[in-house]
């Protein structure tokens, strides 16, 4: 069985996500600060209605809850993934020695343990007799100066 190497795609898909959240969190963070901008009263501007303004309040906390969870994530992403470069830079793995399985299940098997076969030494028995009455039947066709 052979492994393939995956250290390419996991550190490919590491980056696509992070990138991913980064984005996410941008997009979020910008949607944020135009609720909160519309939310408030803007100079030059008549005031806007309370019920639109606390709708936009809701959205703006919405919006926070799930930048703080991207934001969460992303930190644990990144320590994830900080804590298994440091591990595994500090633990040396030793290869595991070469072991031929057919040759070691050979040395293993014995033939006292293995379960009875019905029928088997009959067949055996009689195949045997059967292909020796056939050569002792067979003529004989090696001819002086013909080579087998």
């Amino acid at each position: 069985m052979v492994m393939h190497d995956t250290r390419a795609a996991r550190a490919a898909s590491f980056a696509v996500t992070v990138l991913t959240l980064v984005v996410i969190a941008a997009m979020l963070t910008g949607l944020l600060l135009w609720l909160l901008n519309s939310a408030g009263t803007r100079q030059g501007d008549e005031p806007i209605h309370k019920e639109r303004q606390k709708v936009l309040v809701r959205m703006a906390a919405l919006v926070t809850a799930a930048l703080v969870l991207n934001v969460l994530v992303l930190l644990y992403l990144v320590a994830r993934y900080v804590a298994r470069r440091v591990m595994a830079s500090s633990a040396k793995h030793t290869p595991t020695p070469y072991v031929n399985a057919w040759v070691e299940a050979g040395r293993r098997l014995r033939a006292e343990d293995a379960p009875p076969v019905p029928g088997f030494e009959e067949e055996d028995d009689e195949q045997d007799e059967d292909e020796q009455q056939e050569e002792e039947d067979r003529p004989d066709d090696n001819y002086p100066g013909q080579d087998r």
